[in-house]
C-alpha cells in the first residue's frame, strides 16, 4: 500500500479521488447481493461467501508480495472487532435487507453513517461537539431516513420496512467501524483486514450450519462472477482503501464517502436491475444529504484548513 503514501493522495484533490473510488466500488455490493439473492441465496450464505472468497484472494496476494503478518494481542483485537462490525454482522443486516428492498433506499438509509459518526463522536471526542447547526443537521438527516423508509410502510409494518431498519443496523455497524478505526489507528492494515475477514467468515459459516445448512444452493456463472466482485470490487478494494483513508482525516471527513455512495448505487439499481427510483426515496435523499452537509460541514472545514 505504499501507493496511498504519496504525496498526491493527501492532497484535497487526490483525497477527493480517493473518496469517489470508496463510493463506487462499496455502491456495486447492493447490486450484486441482489442478484445473489435472486438465486436462492440466504442472508448466511452470502455472507459467508463474500468473506470466505475475499480472504482467499487477500490471503494469496498478500503471500504472492511476502507480507509480514502481524500477530501481537493488539492486532487481533482490532481483528476481531473489525471482524464483527465490519464484516459479519453488516454483511449479513444487508443480505437480508435486500430481500425486501431496491438498491436505491438501502443506499440511501446506509448514507445515514456520517449522521451516525457525527452524533456518536459528540460524546467520544472533544474535538468534535455538535454545534446547534450541526444538530439541525443531525436531526434533518434522520428525518429524511424517516421519510426514504415511508410513513406509510412504518404504519402498516410491511416487509419493506423490516429491511429498512436492518439497513440501518448495518449503517450503525459501519459508523462503530468508522469511530474505532480513527480511535484506535492500527498500524498494519494488510494483516489486520485479512484478519477480520477470517472473523467474519468462521462467524458466518457457523450460523450456516446452524441455520442455512438444509437449503440447497446453485451455482452457475452469474452467481460465481456476483460472488468474485462482491468479494474484489465491493469488499476488499474498498475496505483497504477505507482503511488508510481513516487514518489521515477525522472520522465525520472519512464516512463522507456516504454522500457518493447512494448516488453509485441508484445507478447501478437502475442499470444492472432496472429499478425505478421513487418520490419519497427521491426527497428523502435529498434530506439525508443535506443533513449530512450540515452535521459534518464545520469538520470538514477543520481539516482543509489544517
Amino acid at each position: 500500500m505504499k501507493l496511498l503514501a504519496n504525496g498526491f493522495w493527501q492532497t484535497a484533490f487526490g483525497i477527493r479521488l480517493w473518496i469517489i473510488t470508496i463510493a463506487a466500488s462499496w455502491g456495486t455490493a447492493f447490486a450484486f447481493i441482489k442478484i445473489i439473492r435472486a438465486s436462492g441465496f440466504g442472508p448466511f450464505s452470502i455472507a459467508a461467501g463474500r468473506s470466505s472468497v475475499t480472504a482467499i484472494l487477500f490471503a494469496l496476494f498478500l503471500v504472492a508480495i511476502r507480507h509480514s503478518f502481524s500477530k501481537d494481542g493488539k492486532s487481533l483485537r482490532h481483528m476481531a472487532f473489525l471482524g464483527v462490525f465490519n464484516g459479519l454482522l453488516p454483511n449479513i443486516l444487508i443480505a437480508s435487507a435486500m430481500q425486501d428492498l431496491a438498491t436505491a433506499p438501502a443506499g440511501l438509509i446506509q448514507a445515514s453513517v456520517p449522521i451516525i459518526v457525527a452524533l456518536c463522536a459528540h460524546f467520544m471526542f472533544q474535538k468534535e461537539r455538535l454545534d446547534i447547526t450541526q444538530t439541525i443537521g443531525v436531526l434533518i438527516g434522520f428525518a429524511g431516513v424517516i421519510f426514504v423508509i415511508g410513513p406509510a410502510e412504518i404504519v402498516a409494518g410491511r416487509a419493506s420496512l423490516t429491511g429498512s431498519l436492518l439497513m440501518l443496523g448495518s449503517a450503525a455497524c459501519y459508523a462503530a467501524n468508522t469511530l474505532y478505526l480513527r480511535s484506535q489507528k492500527p498500524d498494519d492494515a494488510l494483516s489486520i483486514t485479512l484478519g477480520a475477514q477470517i472473523v467474519s467468515a468462521i462467524g458466518a459459516w457457523i450460523l450456516l450450519t446452524i441455520f442455512e445448512s438444509h437449503h440447497a444452493l446453485h451455482f452457475d456463472g452469474t452467481v460465481v462472477t456476483s460472488f468474485l466482485g462482491l468479494a474484489l470490487i465491493a469488499t476488499l478494494l474498498p475496505s483497504l482503501l477505507y482503511f488508510h483513508l481513516v487514518k489521515q482525516v477525522e472520522a465525520s471527513r472519512a464516512s463522507l464517502v456516504q454522500y457518493l455512495l447512494p448516488l453509485f448505487t441508484a445507478i447501478y439499481g437502475v442499470w444492472l436491475l432496472h429499478e425505478p427510483l421513487q418520490a419519497n426515496v427521491f426527497w428523502g435523499g435529498l434530506a439525508i444529504l443535506a443533513g449530512m452537509s450540515l452535521a459534518t460541514r464545520m469538520k470538514v472545514k477543520k481539516a482543509h484548513d489544517r
